[in-house]
């Protein structure tokens, strides 16, 4: 077979999917991640291990109430303010979550162009112009108390990074009545917010579940192929096993994925961690966060 190149229709890919930089033994952000483990297995203490590393400036929480006064410890690492959690019987919490974004994405927008003008005023009054020739306007925004001063930011002027964690909501109206805005959040996570100069926000979403599949009620297809990393505690449920082996073809071998499914749970609370976008392939499997597994 003889091939001809046409370089006029070269594809030259610049960018990447994620906008975030994070420790480069973390997972990278955004992100979706998925955790799958029956109760009591540490799937709440795995996703807060890993939420606290990644040291979002804000998380929202979708759960029953209970669930979070249970885990209130764990929550109160994570430093989630009351009104950032969500009942999942409220099916306009992720419109909430998206408004409120839109807010911290006004927010850091607006503080970027009060700092710019700030800038420009200084730099106006350590030049030899008379006083009187500065805009009136930009004098009176900054001056106060004796002085001028620098503009704020509640996070001292960096990207705002967030995530929203979906804890105990199966069957729940959130992933009933509510199942198409879940499905578009997590299909556009990456866009969420979109900003003057281009590209977005965003936001990572974390999802903790005991199914990975359920008929009517739970984590949807949608979700499931968006997946950037799964976290797979023990399971003696060798359908779900397999199912989640069968959906993982298209990264992951189903003879790879089963031998170090197998290396990974070994003990109570272990779990096979899967990054479908590792930084580098020997990085792609992992026991727990600590242990990564190269198969042979």
């Amino acid at each position: 077979m003889q091939t001809k190149k046409v370089r006029a229709c070269d594809i030259h890919v610049s960018g990447t999917a994620f906008a975030y930089d994070t420790d480069p033994l973390l997972v990278r952000c955004h992100c979706v991640g998925l955790y799958v483990g029956k109760r009591g297995s540490g799937k709440n203490l795995a996703a807060t291990a890993l939420l606290e590393r990644l040291t979002f400036h804000r998380i929202f929480v979708i759960t029953p109430t209970e669930s979070f006064q249970s885990n209130k410890e764990q929550m109160d690492r994570l430093n989630v303010c009351a009104d950032d959690v969500f009942d999942c019987d409220d099916v306009g919490s992720v419109d909430k979550i998206i408004a409120a974004m839109n807010q911290e994405r006004d927010d850091w927008e607006k503080y970027k162009a009060d700092l710019a003008r700030y800038e420009r005023l200084m730099k106006l009054i350590r030049s030899d112009r008379p006083i009187h020739d500065i805009p009136p306007d930009i004098l009176q925004q900054f001056f106060m108390h004796g002085d001028f001063v620098r503009p704020k930011h509640k996070y001292n002027g960096a990207r705002p990074m967030c995530a929203v964690l979906f804890d105990d909501v199966l069957c729940s109206p959130v992933l009933l009545k509510g199942i198409r805005k879940v499905n578009s959040l997590v299909i556009r996570h990456r866009h969420i917010s979109p900003l003057k100069e281009g590209g977005a926000l965003g936001i990572s979403v974390f999802f903790l579940t005991q199914t990975y599949r359920c008929q009517v009620g739970g984590i949807s297809k949608a979700i499931r192929g968006h997946c950037t990393f799964l976290c797979l505690f023990r399971t003696k449920n060798k359908n779900e096993l397999h199912e989640v082996m069968e959906e993982a073809a298209g990264e992951v071998a189903p003879e790879t994925f089963l031998r170090v499914y197998d290396q990974a749970v070994q003990d109570k609370h272990d779990f096979l961690m899967v990054d479908f976008h590792p930084r580098d392939p020997s990085m792609q499997f992992r026991r727990g966060y600590n242990e990564i597994i190269i198969p042979t």
